[in-house]
């Protein structure tokens, strides 16, 4: 086919973003091609003998926007039946060259940069748009070549929407939502990354296969750091399952690791170890039952996989102590928070902080009670909902008058003005119950 002399070293200072990026998209298969693709030979296509072409066939198709056009073009273009191979190029004039691509899936390329290009400077085409991928990716052979270019569409119009004073510049209108399709373009856009996710994956994998999960684990780590030094566009699918996949790897490490403690006779040292956990279970857990059970849980899998024969035993230890907690929570469940060894109970805890708050101005009416329940919780250790039941005061119950009495003797010594109050409180309310 007839292509213009349009592409020079000289002109690439002129192009618009939109024709920088498909001279860049371009570029890289020559530089190289990751496996289906193949790279393009510069000794038998040139560079700008390629780009010149891919301007041609745009030029040409949208003067006449014809699917007839689009067949002959093709046609022209492709080599010759009986040859396999192109007949190269010629300059039989200054403005005008002939042209055979040397290559079938150089075709791709220049249909793939037809396309893009109108799906980026024009509007509409939707016929012409699909007309050029049943023609150019005409099996699973020369298909990753056209969507290395339909992805570059997405990407394209990724970043001109994400910052516009850097990648507008006139070519995409800002205003046609239906041809730069933003209303399908989530949806083209999860479909794309998540494709090159998965084949970023399947690399890695391919790559480590054979070596340990320790090295699969720095894979997942280099890809990870390469993304995430993208910034907004790096690829968030890839990063979440990236993330995921290194949680999993180190989880899985972690199980396989050797362990230190060897397996000895029942009557020693794993016997003392046993009695030690427990016992500091026991009193961490510090009577909660729920919690108590899960740490055992934990402790009986361990121990089964390391000491089979301990097992039962582990159980047994077990079985025992949470019994005793349960005992203990229902002899106790008539007095749920008490005072006990000079400690707060949670009424006495909310009183202290009630007084405290309201000398900083800080008061039922200008804040929230849960949020006072989580700061007294996370500061005393009591149960939040003891602490929130306990925050509904009744001064007149004589409860309450001796739960801000014993209050007070905690903070007479730090806190003598608040006790006053405090006392002061007491009193008023005991003077307007004898009136």
């Amino acid at each position: 086919m007839n292509v213009r002399r349009s592409f020079e070293h000289s002109s690439f200072n002129v192009l618009s973003k939109s024709r920088t990026n498909l001279y860049q998209v371009v570029n890289r298969l020559y530089a190289k091609a990751d496996p289906p693709l193949q790279r393009i030979k510069k000794e038998f296509t040139p560079l700008f003998t390629l780009l010149d072409c891919i301007f041609t066939v745009f030029d040409s198709i949208m003067s006449t926007t014809s699917i007839e056009e689009i067949d002959g073009i093709w046609d022209e273009l492709t080599p010759d039946d009986s040859s396999k191979q192109s007949t190269g190029f010629v300059r039989p004039d200054r403005d005008f060259y002939s042209f055979r691509v040397h290559r079938w899936y150089e075709a791709t390329v220049v249909f793939g940069g037809v396309y893009y290009l109108i799906c980026t400077e024009r509007e509409g085409f939707k016929d012409i748009l699909e007309h050029l991928e049943r023609k150019a990716a005409y099996n699973s052979t020369t298909r990753p070549y056209f969507e290395l270019f339909k992805d570059e569409v997405i990407d394209w119009k990724r970043k001109v929407r994400e910052n516009p004073a850097l990648y507008g510049d006139g070519t995409v209108p800002e205003d046609d939502d239906d041809h730069y399709g933003y209303s399908r373009m989530n949806e083209d856009y999860e479909e794309v990354m998540k494709g090159r996710a998965a084949k970023k994956l399947k690399k890695i994998l391919e790559a480590t296969k054979g070596g340990t999960k320790e090295q699969l684990l720095d894979a997942y780590h280099h890809a990870l750091q390469s993304e995430n030094e993208k910034g907004s566009f790096g690829n968030e699918f890839l990063i979440a399952e990236l993330n995921e996949r290194i949680r999993v790897t180190e989880m899985q490490i972690n199980i396989e690791a050797p362990q230190t403690v060897q397996v000895v006779p029942e009557t020693s040292q794993t016997s003392i170890s046993l009695d030690a956990l427990f016992a500091n279970t026991e009193m961490i857990c510090n009577g909660n039952h729920d919690l108590a059970q899960k740490v055992f849980d934990i402790i009986n899998m361990t121990v089964a996989q390391q000491f089979g024969s301990e097992v039962e035993k582990s159980n047994a230890k077990a079985q025992i102590i949470l019994a005793k907690m349960k005992g203990a929570a229902s002899t106790s469940t008539n007095k749920p928070d008490e005072e006990k060894d000079g400690v707060m109970s949670a009424a006495q805890a909310d009183i202290f902080f009630y007084y405290l708050f309201n000398e900083l101005g800080l008061n039922f009416n200008n804040s929230d009670k849960t949020a006072w329940a989580r700061l007294i919780r996370s500061i005393t250790g009591k149960n939040e909902k003891n602490i929130k039941d306990a925050l509904s005061f009744d001064f007149d119950k004589p409860k309450t008058k001796k739960d801000v009495r014993k209050a007070a003797e905690y903070m007479k010594e730090l806190f003598p003005s608040i006790v006053a109050k405090m006392q002061n409180d007491i009193k008023e309310e005991e003077s307007d119950n004898l009136e």
